[in-house]
């Protein structure tokens, strides 16, 4: 990314760097499904015939590509129990930085939006080994963030992550500087404003880890950078982080780093790390193995594929068990029925959770999805949203006890609201059918009616 000259920088190691100007990054559409994609660190037995994954028609970035229906096999017959579990697991978000319309650094013949994609996917593919992470991805082509519809190309990011109640997000970045010479991965993460503290400390802990693996590449390191906004501060007053990535990250509560895997404008780091796409696959795993490392992964998938047996379908283990539970396959979770072993769909509860299932393919729903006309949304666990004010970073909506979407005036814990088809909960000054009231423009309450 293009260096610019800082005002004011915090550094941990190194002395005095320049700048990389970041083109920050945010997205997810008030309807857009991002793509899923985590796995377990086992390899699986591909004993399927075939796999469900047309999943159901949301309003989400990435549809699962389209597979045969599963084919009749030979009968499994005893039933073991999956120990596995989405709710569980952690939810990652990784945004390959830019896009073909908000283009990144140009250097050697490289463009940063083509090389961030190719890092991104690797490092998804490495972690969709484990089954105790799911994975999302703010973009898997060339196209602008901005379509989903979370604000601009950059802030999207952060509202998708949000949308998704992402345990961190990861944004993929090579550097430039005029300085050829100058090369080197280095993480800008949240320095220690004292404001959603955990933020802080999360991002340098997961970021060290990341780099300790870059640097098993025979990267150097150039260490953390921080900067900070000369006319914007948190509500501790403490200044708030430059990079809108990191800064929205701590006003959303959830911790998002950025990865500078080295300069696009030094002819050895390009030759040595980015040049090939098996180099660029290098950085991504080496990427998801410090995540692995810090959030201690460990689950592994069950091997074996899916089987339709006398027109049910099934998930049959390498032993030839059938499967009840939760099972992850390519990144995408599935549930079989407790007793029965077969496949589930559509609406179903367990723990006190509820779930949407593709009604044809089975896959677990996330984002916002509709049935019969009325929306409803799930977090990046699959757990659809509940009795509830939600907010995905853009507009707050309010879900009833069924997970339907509810506009117009909702009472919830003693105060009304109203909610807007359009634009969600109304702060504020606002108008309705006539009638002036004035709202909370924090919360949204509804204060006088005039």
């Amino acid at each position: 990314m293009n260096k610019i000259k800082i005002f004011k920088t915090i550094k941990y190691t190194l002395g005095t760097l320049s700048i990389c100007t970041l083109m920050s990054i945010a997205t997810f559409s008030t309807q857009t499904k991002a793509e899923v994609s985590g796995e377990k660190v086992t390899t699986s037995v591909e004993a399927v015939t075939t796999k469900p994954s047309e999943s159901t028609k949301t309003t989400e970035t990435t549809k699962p590509a389209e597979t045969t229906k599963p084919q009749e096999t030979t009968k499994a017959s005893n039933i073991k129990k999956s120990i596995l579990n989405p709710v569980k697991s952690k939810v990652i978000l990784l945004d390959p930085g830019h896009c073909k319309k908000h283009i990144g650094a140009r250097g050697n013949g490289l463009k940063e939006e083509d090389v961030n994609l190719d890092i991104g996917k690797a490092c998804r593919n490495y972690l969709n080994k484990y089954s105790d992470v799911t994975v999302y991805m703010t973009r898997t082509n060339s196209k602008c963030v901005k379509k989903l519809k979370l604000g601009d190309c950059l802030t999207a990011r952060n509202h998708l992550a949000k949308r998704l109640s992402a345990d961190s997000l990861v944004s993929f970045h090579i550097n430039w500087d005029p300085e050829k010479k100058r090369s080197g991965a280095m993480i800008l993460a949240a320095y220690n404003s004292g404001y959603n503290k955990y933020v802080s400390t999360t991002t340098q802990a997961l970021g060290s880890s990341i780099m300790a693996n870059l640097q098993e590449l025979g990267i150097k390191s150039e260490g953390f950078w921080f900067r900070t906004l000369h006319d914007e501060k948190y509500k501790n007053g403490a200044k708030a982080d430059y990079y809108s990535i990191v800064r929205e990250g701590v006003l959303n509560k959830i911790p998002s780093l950025i990865i500078e895997h080295g300069y696009v404008s030094n002819k050895s780091d390009c030759n040595n790390y980015f040049k090939t796409a098996e180099q660029r696959k290098s950085l991504g795993v080496a990427d998801a193995k410090g995540i692995i490392n810090y959030y201690k992964l460990s689950a592994k998938n069950i091997e074996g594929g899916f089987q339709t047996i006398s027109g049910k379908t099934y998930f049959v283990d390498k032993e030839g068990n059938k499967i009840a539970g939760w099972v992850k396959k390519d990144g995408k979770w599935y549930h079989f029925n407790n007793k029965t072993a077969v496949m589930n769909k559509g609406f179903f509860k367990e723990a006190g959770n509820k779930f949407y299932l593709n009604p044809k393919t089975g896959e677990m729903t996330s984002g916002w999805f509709t049935i019969r006309g009325k929306s409803y949304l799930a977090k990046g666990n699959g757990v659809v949203v509940t009795n509830q004010i939600y907010t995905d970073g853009v507009k707050s909506y309010f879900f009833k006890k069924s997970g339907k979407r509810k506009n117009g005036w909702v009472t919830y814990k003693n105060a009304k609201y109203y909610f807007s088809k359009t634009k969600g909960m109304f702060k504020g000054k606002q108008k309705i059918k006539g009638k002036r009231y004035t709202f909370s423009k924090k919360t949204g309450k509804l204060r006088k009616k005039k």
